[in-house]
């Protein structure tokens, strides 16, 4: 392809040129060349004048190199058709300070390097500028994103000396925006207090800005601790303005000025040394412009997240209901393990939380609690939940074999973040590479023992390493762990957690799957101030400042939760009343994402005009066109006033039904008139005013029944070492929204179903029938479904008669001959030679012979072989086991060699496959061991279907 240069040269005969790019009319300067576009975001650039234009169909920036100097020029609102860069002002883009010498855009000397453009991404439009002097290389990297107001931008500083030499505060961002509107006294500046465990937390900020004003933010260690990492501009006369942002996990100094200059320094960098051709890379801003007021600002930042950073988050997380066991002693016990679940899956948890004391020691992160983890977490994922486990990976204890072996990795200092003396560690030096590399190893060894899984962070948030280290460094190697956790494990996910909300910034959510704003000291803040900035959905807080929701927490408490994810601490054993309760709760909560009110592409506003009590006791969700919406009050308690509140964000014309959930009471009219005249109600506590929602869970406004669950199957299984019966069916149907199933024993209420189509009864005989029926969000029911017994199961047809359900129970040492094993009555299972033994729900190889489970075929056709293998014993030990499945002579499942189970798998994995059978025909489901026969107990769920 031709060089810009030539390009040039041709294109500078035109007078001027409209290009469309991406359905956008654009008008470039003659001297421009299209450098890249992708959708609506475009990059030009002119090399006579020396600037790049980028943007897309909400915001312009240009920057020019001009002069020796490097500096933007133009920040353009195209909602509102306004510069953002007044008064002859520029930007100056970069600055750092070089052996007490600061260097900047506009200090003179730079020339251009390089310069690329490219389509990366995602769809974005990407530019690199590569410029220099006699000290430093300096590439600015911009990311632009297509349909958003949003441009990002990060920088690198190079040394270019024959020597290493000091720095010291890099500015993440270097820049100006609306000078004369400060000046005009007409502009608001947000900011908000950040998510450290504090009562005076999560607050939203607002100055009026003059010529003479200032602003400093710090955030002295971790990246949110003291101020979040987003302020916002707003002219009020032009309804417009510039969000300004950063992701940075640790200490932070800005400084915003009368004169509309903005500067955010990496304090975390002072005093280290730059080695000669070593390069700094400062952590990723954005820029954005809006139209609006600051909800409006917060929503468009949120879809720009939603559109774009989401790739990594897995939805089934996003609104997610979690109930957490904290501290030591019997509450992590198998039996109180088991029976919690027991708790979650009735409710229609989505995470299952382990938290503090399951460990032996940090650093070492051995599970010294009897329950096995791996066994859990398979059992959670039948009933659609996941196992959230507590590890701080940063933490590791002095006496740790990962210390032990490297104490260079220690940062000298103890971790007592959260006022927890009982957990003080030591802190890896995050800025090791060598410490990452570990540290991942580590969390993937979880996977490999527990099944995918959420790693719950804590302590530290992994970026504050102390004095003398290169913060700057550890920042970029969290997000880096997080994003090779992921990448490394594609269906596990992560809670970023440091003592509440101290890692708080878009590209931490980005990687999280959820996240933690409190440890409950700033109440109801914790859910309502972060809902301006970050998806609701995608983290939790409290509503009562030091306390966390319990089994007793009221309807007025519940309902408070539904504006945002939410949690409760699960110990103890609620009565039926309670776990009905959370249920519902969590019922509406499903419901609300399932219309779009929660989740992806929802929005979220903060009425500004309520009477009679504080306004930030009120949020209020809508769908992504407005056309649906519920206010949620954030109470914990009754309100016996009449409040009133002003809705937002409706669309005037449209007719919008006011149904209040308790009463059902409701009324229409437009959205202008709810928005002038607001909502009144006596007492909002513990209700939900529900805009353009009318079958919501409860409502009584469906009587249509919903169909009955189809193919429901019964099975014996076994579950955390526990025997009894698996119930699964095919999904019924409702008009409106499927809210449970309830499950009958011998025609006997049994137990209910929030999500999914399974459910263990463990104890249960198959002899015993089993019914099963669909029950909608207003209580309609379906007619019953009778689980049956489908194809021949391994287990279903155990006993001490080799033939009997089409199984037979033999061994064999070469895989050509086999022999019966003999019933052995003392201990109900069929026994051969040495360790060779096959009982009713587990197999064990000798290290001489293969057991080898056997079904024989009654008659000609295709069947489907399905089941679970997985490590059966608790402990610890032992090689593996390896196994496969034989077709008379001929090997089936693998494809080839033997599919092998490590010595800690319990978790293990599904298998299925589809085999043309003559009556007659043996299919051997083989276990052997490896080397040895330690610690082989194995569980190996086998059906065979016609």
């Amino acid at each position: 392809m031709k060089n810009r240069e030539e390009m040039n040269r041709i294109l500078i005969k035109l007078v001027a040129a409209i290009l469309v790019l991406g359905g956008l009319l654009v008008t470039m300067d003659r001297n421009e060349v299209v450098a890249a576009t992708s959708g609506d975001a475009y990059v030009n650039y002119d090399s006579v004048t020396g600037t790049w234009t980028m943007g897309t169909g909400t915001i312009e920036k240009k920057v020019q190199l001009s002069g020796g100097n490097f500096r933007m020029t133009r920040l353009y609102n195209k909602l509102t058709s306004r510069e953002m860069l007044q008064s002859g002002q520029t930007g100056t883009e970069f600055r750092i300070t070089v052996s007490g010498t600061s260097y900047h855009g506009n200090g003179g000397g730079w020339t251009l390097v390089s310069e690329s453009s490219a389509v990366g991404d995602q769809g974005s439009v990407t530019q690199d500028i590569t410029i220099r002097n006699s000290v430093l290389d300096v590439t600015l990297h911009y990311i632009i994103w297509p349909s958003t107001g949003v441009i990002e931008q990060y920088t690198e500083f190079k040394n270019r000396t024959g020597s290493g030499y000091t720095i010291s505060d890099p500015e993440l961002l270097s820049t100006n925006v609306m000078s004369a509107d400060i000046a005009s006294g007409d502009t608001k500046f947000y900011y908000f207090t950040g998510g450290n465990n504090k009562t005076t937390s999560l607050r939203l900020q607002t100055d009026t800005p003059s010529s003479g004003w200032i602003r400093e933010l710090q955030s002295v260690h971790y990246g949110a601790e003291d101020y979040l990492q987003e302020v916002v501009y707003r002219r009020t006369a032009h309804d417009d303005g510039v969000l300004l942002g950063w992701s940075y996990g640790s200490n932070w100094f800005s400084r915003f000025s009368g004169n509309g200059t903005v500067q955010v320094d990496a304090y975390g960098a002072n005093g280290t040394t730059l080695a000669a051709g070593a390069t700094l890379r400062l952590p990723l801003t954005h820029v954005m412009v809006y139209k609006g007021d600051l909800d409006d600002a917060g929503n468009a930042l949120k879809d720009f997240q939603y559109r774009y950073k989401w790739d990594l988050t897995k939805d089934k997380w996003v609104g997610a209901v979690k109930p957490f066991i904290w501290s030591a002693g019997t509450k992590f016990d198998h039996a109180n393990m088991f029976r919690f679940t027991e708790y979650f899956r009735y409710v229609g948890a989505d995470m299952w939380h382990i938290d503090d004391h399951w460990y032996d020691r940090a650093g070492d992160w051995n599970n010294i609690t009897t329950t096995n983890f791996g066994q859990l977490n398979k059992l959670a994922k039948k009933n659609e939940m996941d196992l959230m486990v507590w590890m701080p990976i940063w933490n590791a204890n002095a006496s740790s074999a990962v210390l032990t072996a490297n104490p260079t990795w220690d940062t000298a200092g103890t971790v007592s973040d959260c006022s927890i003396a009982n957990n003080m560690q030591n802190e890896l030096i995050m800025s090791n590479s060598a410490v990452n590399s570990w540290m991942l190893n580590k969390l993937n060894s979880k996977r490999a023992e527990w099944g995918d899984w959420i790693w719950r962070q804590d302590f530290g948030g992994g970026s504050f390493d102390g004095a003398g280290v290169n913060q700057i460094n550890a920042s970029l190697n969290y997000f880096k762990l997080m994003k090779d956790f992921k990448t490394a494990n594609p269906n596990s996910g992560i809670n970023v957690n440091n003592c509440g909300g101290r890692q708080m910034s878009v590209e931490a959510f980005r990687y999280a799957d959820i996240v933690q704003t409190t440890d409950s000291a700033n109440g109801h803040y914790s859910i309502y101030t972060p809902s301006y900035l970050y998806a609701p959905d995608k983290y939790w807080g409290d509503l009562d400042a030091g306390t966390n929701l319990s089994w007793s927490a009221s309807q007025v408490t519940l309902r408070a939760l539904l504006g945002s994810a939410w949690q409760w601490n699960a110990d103890g054993t609620p009565t039926p009343a309670q776990l009905e309760a959370f249920r519902k709760n969590a019922d509406i909560y499903h419901f609300m994402k399932s219309i779009g009110l929660a989740g992806r592409w929802s929005k979220m506003y903060h009425p500004d005009k309520v009477t009679n009590d504080d306004k930030t006791y009120y949020v209020q969700r809508m769908n992504n066109d407005n056309t649906k919406g519920v206010i949620i009050p954030l109470h914990s308690h009754f309100n016996a006033n009449f409040v009133t509140v002003y809705p937002k964000g409706l669309q005037p014309t449209l007719n919008y039904t006011v149904r209040f959930h308790n009463s059902g009471f409701q009324v229409s009219n437009t959205g202008a008139y709810w928005m002038a005249n607001g909502i009144g109600a006596q007492d909002w506590g513990g209700d939900l005013v529900w805009l353009n929602v009318t079958n919501y869970p409860g409502a009584g406004t469906d009587s249509t029944n919903p169909t009955a669950p189809s193919a429901a199957a019964k099975t014996l299984e076994t579950q955390m070492n526990r025997g009894g019966v698996a119930l699964t069916w095919t999904a019924g149907a409702d008009n409106n929204w499927v809210s449970h199933y309830e499950i009958y024993k011998n025609g006997v209420y049994s137990t209910k179903v929030a999500k999914g189509n399974y459910v263990f009864l463990a104890g249960a005989s198959l002899s015993d029938s089993y019914t099963i029926r669909t029950v909608d969000g207003d209580d309609n029911k379906s007619a019953f479904t009778t689980a049956a017994t489908s194809g021949d199961n391994a287990a279903n047809s155990f006993g001490n008669v080799q033939g009997a359900g089409n199984w037979s129970y033999k061994q064999t040492s070469d895989l050509v001959t086999y022999t019966n094993l003999t019933w052995n009555a003392a201990n109900g299972y069929w026994k051969g030679t040495g360790y060779s033994i096959l009982s009713r729900y587990w197999n064990h190889p000798d290290t001489t012979v293969k057991s080898a489970r056997t079904w024989t075929a009654p008659t000609t056709g295709t069947v489907t072989v399905f089941g679970h293998i997985a490590k059966g014993y608790e402990g610890q030990g032992g090689n593996g086991i390896q196994a496969k499945i034989m077709k008379n002579g001929t090997q089936i499942w693998p494809t080839s060699g033997w599919q092998t189970i490590g010595a800690t798998n319990t978790v293990g994995i599904d298998y299925e496959l589809s085999v043309s059978v003559t009556a007659g025909d043996n299919l051997y489901f083989v276990l052997d061991s490896i080397g040895n026969t330690q610690f082989d107990n194995t569980e190996w769920s086998a059906t065979v279907k016609y």
